[in-house]
């Protein structure tokens, strides 16, 4: 019985921590991802940062919801 608790506690924990890093971390993908756009964005165009980020912006959240 001892055994099961433990096996049971370290999931719950890991669990626990899967999701907390989630949270922390999520947003990093997308931060870099939105860099890389920038940068190929500005070196074709010759738009405005403000407008590349925001075309960038508007892309990327497209693509994440398909």
């Amino acid at each position: 019985m001892k055994k099961n608790t433990v096996t049971i506690f370290f999931i719950i924990i890991a669990i626990f921590a899967l999701y907390i890093s989630k949270n922390i971390y999520g947003s990093y993908n997308l931060d870099k991802s939105t860099k890389a756009c920038v940068l190929a964005q500005k070196k074709t165009t010759t738009k405005s940062i403000k407008e590349i980020k925001n075309f960038c912006d508007k892309e990327l959240k497209k693509l994440k919801n398909d």
